[in-house]
């Protein structure tokens, strides 16, 4: 079978987020770290946040020579941001410090508050768009890595903007216990995925792109979580974009002893990094944490009313959803597939009836080559 990478490699420098009076860290785990140069300079954070990027402006960290001509305002921003990430040491303080200097930014380009949250969302998305190189002009590993940057500080921002609405103590705690195991659950699924993925692939450089691309999809999938339970306690009028049905937790529990019993086809999946016992533990051991999430979702729905209850749920569904598509997949829409595989995995955008009647990419392969 002919192979083709699916992925480019990029390189994240993640960073904590700094906490405030109620419990706002947010983190995806251990994320990779940026190949530093040999001759790399520390950069101390201070409360100055303007000397700061003052002195972040005096070096390019980043190479667009074009957009740095086109855009200098736009350019200056990101360089800053994209040196922070680079140089500093404290990382509690990162998302903070961006947040700094997006909103000035804002400010000198004439950005207003708005009232309406949705409407200001989207205004910062475009914000964010405009202080990124287009991708024609731009490394594509070094794109990915500033859409990384940016897609972890919008967690951050709206984690921390939906912490201090106004909710009940049994709530705040509820919604920062799941904010645990959100980031539990995140760490159990890398680990499957180096587990049946990277391991099986070998080159260390194709599995860190593997890898750190599964972290921007969490990103994505964590910030959504945020957004619509934000959106919906800040109007009550609001309404998701899409409807997703609920899916029973015995059709995860199946998809699960279906990749356990799996593991066993040592000719799919071959695997001289893990033993089978280590593989059905990781397995195992993710299973417990969605479950967990799962239960302390089910926990926060009990505890809101109205609209904001059905747009919560509707997120819980919508994860739901994409994690089924994970494991009918066996996570192969993350790494290196062949052109037959490829047109055979399941995506987002299938239907219900697809995703539940439909036999695994791997299955359907075999009966095709028996």
């Amino acid at each position: 079978m002919r192979y083709y990478i699916l992925l480019l490699g990029l390189f994240l420098l993640g960073c904590k987020n700094q906490p405030s009076k109620q419990d706002t860290t947010f983190d995806l785990g251990n994320r990779a770290v940026i190949q530093k140069q040999d001759t790399i300079e520390q950069i101390k954070i201070t409360d100055d946040y303007k000397k700061l990027f003052q002195e972040l402006s005096l070096k390019d960290y980043i190479y667009f020579p074009k957009f740095k001509n086109s855009n200098p305002d736009e350019f200056v921003v990101i360089n800053g941001i994209y040196g922070l990430r680079m140089l500093t040491e404290n990382e509690d303080t990162c998302d903070l410090t961006i947040t700094w200097r997006i909103k000035e930014y804002a400010q000198l380009k004439g950005f207003g508050n708005f009232n309406d949250v949705i409407v200001e969302y989207q205004r910062l998305r475009e914000i964010i768009d405009s202080i990124k190189p287009k991708k024609i002009d731009i490394e594509d590993f070094q794109l990915n890595d500033i859409d990384c940057i940016l897609e972890h500080y919008l967690c951050y921002h709206y984690w921390v903007l939906l912490n201090h609405l106004p909710k009940s103590k049994a709530l705040e705690q509820l919604l920062n216990h799941e904010n645990k195991i959100w980031n539990d659950y995140c760490n159990r699924q890398i680990k499957t995925l180096d587990a049946f993925i990277c391991s099986r692939i070998g080159s260390g450089s194709i599995c860190n792109s593997i890898i750190l691309i599964f972290r921007k999809v969490l990103y994505n999938r964590r910030l959504n979580i945020i957004l619509e339970l934000y959106f919906a306690l800040i109007n009550e009028k609001y309404t998701p974009k899409q409807t997703y049905k609920p899916l029973e937790n015995r059709i995860f529990e199946k998809e699960y002893n279906f990749f356990l019993k799996a593991l066993l086809d040592t000719d799919f999946y071959f695997n001289d990094e893990y033993s089978l016992e280590e593989q059905r533990y990781i397995l195992l051991q993710e299973q417990e944490m969605w479950n967990n999430l799962m239960n302390i979702r089910n926990k926060i729905s009990k505890h809101l009313t109205g609209n904001a209850k059905y747009v919560y749920n509707n997120a819980t569904y919508h994860l739901q959803k994409q994690h089924l598509v994970e494991l009918k997949n066996e996570y192969g829409e993350y790494g290196v597939t062949g052109a037959e595989y490829q047109k055979l995995l399941l995506t987002d955008s299938c239907s219900y009836e697809e995703l539940l009647n439909t036999k695994r990419p791997r299955v359907i392969l075999q009966e095709r080559w028996k």
